[in-house]
């Protein structure tokens, strides 16, 4: 099980990173046992600068890495999220295509569609 996660972990940071996302990343110790038992990418984005480590994702990118977690707390989440920002429609339009690479396009919609 922890195999398969890390291999699916590398293959949606690969595409993150083709899509723009993230630049370049590290995977330390990132990985948790969620209350369901099963292996999950803990989602701690951080950087470092100056020598002080700053959390930073944008929201989009927060939001498919919820989507893609697909937990119910990642679920009321992300409706949060997207509650709080407002985002403007010339916002959202880039998320669409990313989720399509990410393989999330379906939740995306479905997102979107309970919102409306």
């Amino acid at each position: 099980m922890f195999q398969e996660a890390l291999t699916g972990t590398l293959s949606q940071l690969a595409k993150a990173r083709i899509c723009g996302l993230v630049h370049d990343y590290a995977l330390i110790g990132g990985f948790a046992l969620s209350a369901w038992g099963v292996p999950r990418v803990a989602q701690d984005i951080d950087c470092t600068c100056h020598g002080a480590v700053v959390p930073i994702v944008s929201w989009q990118a927060l939001v498919l890495l919820k989507l893609c977690a697909d937990g119910p707390q990642d679920r009321l989440d992300v409706e949060q999220i997207l509650r709080a920002r407002q985002p403007q429609d010339n916002d959202i339009q880039t998320v669409p295509a990313i989720a399509q690479l990410l393989g999330l396009l379906d939740e995306w919609t479905a997102l979107v569609s309970r919102m409306s």
